[in-house]
């Protein structure tokens, strides 16, 4: 009687995070003439609007508990909707650069009208997941942002609705070791460039300051254009990075290519 060896399932391939990153910058350069205007324009508005708002709380409110309070819950709020809005304005273009090469614009805005409440609803849920799990010790609220990490994604790509939750929970499976190490390689790089953007613009700050300038609106215009240079980089690359990982792990379990995808928007 002979032994029979039991053949055991093939190994994956690794997710590689080096090759994600370079790609990421690759899609980042080819499409920066509508990343950078289009991330910040938005950005200045909503740091406008931000401070308008803020502006009228001031003026309205009297007492610093109340005050602090309404100040606070609109900067969560306002960190939370830029967020949904900045991210999806970078998937959908980012999907379709490293699909074929080239932006369609149209499309993307199409698929944004489309999938509006079903983004603004999955960025709520993933959220909420995400900070019960951060209550409990940090390493779970860790390990359900690793699990949704391309929820956005595959929300948008395959209008998957709120089913975009289980699917990148299967697709992030033995992977989430590399999305860990890709997400705090992504973190230190736009940390980085971050500050350096924020030392280069200090003096333009100082500079504003010693302008004197008594109309206070146009002072928030120019205090956003610069808040908000350094967004158009941090928060493309952002986004980018997660594009480029579900499409990986979507060829590796899935054999897909990336020709194949965004054909639900042609």
């Amino acid at each position: 009687m002979t032994d029979t060896p039991i053949s055991s399932a093939p190994e994956r391939p690794p997710l590689n995070v080096i090759d994600i990153v370079t790609s990421t910058f690759s899609v980042y350069w080819r499409g920066l003439f509508y990343f950078l205007p289009v991330v910040l324009l938005f950005s200045i508005a909503f740091e406008v609007v931000g401070a308008e708002i803020s502006a009228f709380i001031t003026r309205t409110i009297v007492a610093t508990i109340w005050l602090n309070l309404f100040q606070g819950l609109g900067n969560l709020l306002g960190g939370f909707f830029y967020n949904i809005a900045a991210q999806a304005l970078v998937v959908l273009p980012a999907i379709h650069l490293y699909r074929d090469g080239k932006l369609q614009i149209f499309r993307s805005v199409r698929g944004l009208l489309l999938a509006l409440l079903p983004v603004t609803a999955l960025s709520v849920i993933v959220s909420i997941l995400t900070m019960i799990g951060f209550v409990f010790l940090v390493v779970p609220g860790i390990v359900i942002s690793l699990m949704l990490f391309v929820a956005m994604p595959i929300l948008l790509d395959e209008r998957a609705g709120l089913r975009a939750i289980p699917r990148s929970m299967n697709l992030t499976r033995d992977y989430r070791w590399s999305l860990l190490g890709l997400s705090i390689l992504i973190s230190l790089i736009t940390l980085i460039v971050g500050l350096l953007f924020s030392l280069g613009l200090t003096p333009a700050l100082l500079w504003i300051v010693s302008l004197e300038i008594y109309n206070d609106f146009l002072v928030r215009i120019l205090s956003a254009l610069i808040n908000s240079l350094s967004y158009v980089f941090v928060v493309p690359i952002g986004g980018i990075s997660v594009v480029i990982a579900y499409t990986r792990l979507k060829e590796i379990k899935e054999g897909g290519e990336t020709g194949d995808l965004l054909k639900v928007f042609e």
